[in-house]
């Protein structure tokens, strides 16, 4: 599962709803934080191993 969907579900086990209140800004940071930690190495080692592809791909749109 990703990150995203890490996030959305354990922000809904949680929560009952999204907001756009300060508080629950706070709450979606503190989540994001969680789901993050948890993620553990793998996500990071991922997250280097394409990192060339998606620079390459940056290079080739000229920025785009």
């Amino acid at each position: 599962m990703d990150l995203k969907a890490r996030f959305y579900k354990r922000f809904s086990e949680l929560f009952n709803h999204p907001s756009k209140s300060l508080e629950a800004r706070y709450r979606y940071s503190e989540v994001l934080q969680e789901v993050w930690y948890s993620q553990g190495i793998e996500l990071v080692e991922a997250l280097i191993l394409l990192m060339p592809r998606r620079c390459a791909a940056v290079i080739e749109a000229q920025g785009g």
